[in-house]
């Protein structure tokens, strides 16, 4: 397991960082969540959203850290904008999200006061700004040369 961690810090600094911050913000989401019975939605404690979250996008940035080595080609500009556009873009819902469960109240679709708008804007800002992020990514592994095994290589491009 180590060596696989290395091999990704290896293929992208920054991306890493950002997988390990997430994973920090998840071992405090669990630590809080079972003293937080206060703030009950639907039923279930609002850090699981967080641990969720964080989860979730610790493996998306390292995913992101394992593709990002194979575009050898691309323009090192390019690579910037995608290594820290993804790195804002995920710290901002992973934010978004944490603050609202430190509130005890829905991170998503509550327009209930400024705050509340405020903070579902920067989550949705940040959700749609990686998601174009994303599909830079899908455009660089469409039209760049890659030296990878030819199912490898479809598999990236169709997103399995």
């Amino acid at each position: 397991m180590s060596l696989f961690f290395k091999r990704i810090h290896k293929a992208d600094r920054v991306l890493s960082i950002l997988g390990w911050l997430n994973v920090v913000v998840m071992f405090f989401a669990m630590c809080a969540a079972p003293w937080d019975d206060s703030a009950l939605q639907l039923g279930a404690n609002p850090w699981t959203k967080v641990i969720r979250y964080a989860a979730g996008l610790a493996i998306y940035s390292w995913t992101l850290a394992q593709f990002i080595q194979y575009l050898k080609d691309a323009s090192p500009n390019i690579l910037k904008v995608v290594r820290w556009g993804t790195f804002v873009c995920v710290s901002l819902v992973a934010a978004g999200v944490t603050v609202q469960a430190m509130r005890g109240l829905p991170s998503h679709f509550n327009i209930k006061g400024e705050e509340n708008a405020v903070i579902f804007a920067v989550i949705s800002f940040g959700t749609l700004a990686n998601s174009l992020i994303a599909f830079l990514m899908l455009f660089l592994f469409l039209w760049e040369e890659i030296d990878l095994p030819r199912a490898y290589l479809m598999g990236i491009r169709l997103g399995f």
